[in-house]
């Protein structure tokens, strides 16, 4: 089958059913999702051998599956590409339709268009000076430290005459 699984995939495994003669369907519980889909994207490699993977869907579930199947039949005869998931019938759209994206090599998005006219440099540079506004709470350091250092000396001197 092509797909590596090892012990610490599987989180919960068990028979469904009574002891018989007949063979009994095991339900895997897989870690993680990703496992998941890696198995049931390579079941069709199964399709000419006595095994089969399907998914463990409640019975309610099933019975709506089975009342949805007709109206399905019907809508891939008409032309439509429908698939059911879950409880569901899905229509897929056309190849086609899905993008409408033209191809494009190596996958690189194409270049932004620059505006017809542009203003020189100098002139961008007026502009921002202009609009700028300058900041009123920034304040010089050397201010601040010549102003403490004031304070200080002035505790100081008010420390001497007082004794």
């Amino acid at each position: 089958m092509q797909v590596s699984c090892e012990k610490s995939d599987l989180e919960y495994f068990r028979r469904i059913g009574k002891k018989g003669e007949k063979s009994r369907p095991i339900v895997i519980t897989f870690t993680t999702m990703s496992k998941k889909i890696e198995l049931f994207k390579n079941r069709r490699n199964l399709e000419k051998s006595l095994y089969y993977i399907k998914e463990d869907l409640t019975p309610k579930i099933l019975k709506t599956r089975k009342l949805l199947i007709p109206e399905l039949k019907q809508k891939i005869e008409q032309g439509e590409r429908a698939i059911l998931k879950y409880d569901k019938i899905v229509i897929l759209k056309k190849k086609r339709e899905q993008t409408n994206i033209t191809y494009q090599p190596n996958n690189k998005r194409n270049l932004s268009t620059s505006p017809e006219e542009q203003t020189p440099l100098e002139d961008r540079n007026k502009l921002t000076k202009q609009i700028r506004v300058p900041k009123r709470n920034k304040v010089n350091m050397n201010q601040y430290i010549n102003k403490s250092s004031r304070d200080n000396a002035a505790m100081s001197h008010n420390k001497n005459n007082c004794e």
